[in-house]
């Protein structure tokens, strides 16, 4: 629980950093370019959080069986990259097209909801992924798939909260420290999860 709090802490507090940067220099996405640098962003910021956690996990996990940590860390980094980019897409697209036909950005509830989704769609690649390496040291490793789905759906959700809070009259440091906040609370709900299903 504590590493996956702190692989997530490392890699939402990145990932904060990261869209911070991007989003004073280029603005609104509103055309091709700024587009690709949103989504390079997204898949830097995967990388990073899928490798920190990925290694953490596999590093805590290797007490007790003989994970391959290479394997691990490229499964779950190549996943994160994916949920990056799925959860970059909506945000982005309504972004691009606000100015242009006064679309209605969504509500809490209807962001929540799409998290709640995202996280059980990306939960269930995450632990599919992870379940290709567990498999040869656990018994019943298919229920590391389940446990995975309900674990980043949760995850999912507070991370989305402490990303829809800030606007843009909300202090740098105060988003970072929202991330921060976010991604432990994420990553100890993940840990706790699937460390429980794990046990």
């Amino acid at each position: 629980t504590l590493y996956c709090g702190l692989g997530e802490f490392f890699g939402i507090t990145i990932a904060a950093i990261i869209a911070i940067t991007v989003n004073s220099n280029i603005g609104e996405p509103d055309n091709f370019i700024k587009l690709i640098v949103v989504f390079a962003a997204a898949i830097i910021s995967g990388i990073f959080e899928g490798t920190v956690t990925g290694f953490l996990q596999a590093k805590i996990l290797s007490r007790s069986f003989s994970i391959n940590t290479k394997k691990w860390i490229t499964l779950t980094a190549s996943v994160a990259v994916l949920g990056w980019l799925a959860g970059t897409i909506p945000s982005t697209i309504i972004s691009s097209t606000q100015n242009i036909n006064d679309t209605t950005p969504p509500t809490l509830f209807q962001m929540l909801i799409y998290a709640a989704l995202l996280g059980l769609v990306a939960g269930t690649a995450f632990g599919f992924a992870q379940w290709l390496e567990l498999k040869h040291h656990v018994q019943k490793a298919k229920n590391w798939i389940t446990a995975n789905a309900i674990a980043w759906a949760f995850a999912m959700m507070i991370i989305f909260t402490a990303a829809a809070l800030p606007d843009a009259n909300t202090p740098v440091l105060l988003i970072i420290l929202s991330g921060c906040i976010s991604g432990l609370l994420a990553g100890l709900t993940l840990g706790a999860i699937t460390g429980y299903q794990l046990i």
